[in-house]
């Protein structure tokens, strides 16, 4: 987000409208290997990969705490978050929602 932002006040001035931010918590290894290989653009930074890949069992969790630790991390620069749950995971939504409100 800070990159983005230093790059567009340098192209273009100050932002005018409302940035959102879409988070996609990541349900699994083969989850995350699947958006990083098939998916344009997206990018899963190898420490998250690594974070997951040593969960033991428990990589929706793993996940889960990685979107809140990312939404901690950009909440102050956007006026916006909205979470997009894999696999109708409403529940892991919920949970998100609930540790960052």
């Amino acid at each position: 987000v800070t990159r983005f932002l230093e790059t567009y006040e340098r192209d273009h001035g100050k932002l005018e409208i409302p940035l959102l931010v879409g988070f996609l918590p990541l349900a699994s290894i083969r989850h995350a290997n699947f958006l990083q290989q098939e998916v344009p653009g997206i990018v899963i930074p190898q420490q998250t990969i690594e974070r997951i890949q040593s969960s033991s069992g428990k990589s929706a969790q793993t996940g889960i705490a990685a979107t809140i630790d990312l939404i901690e991390q950009v909440r102050p620069q956007v006026q916006g978050i909205y979470l997009m749950p894999a696999f109708h995971r409403y529940d892991h939504a919920a949970e998100i929602v609930e540790a960052v409100k």
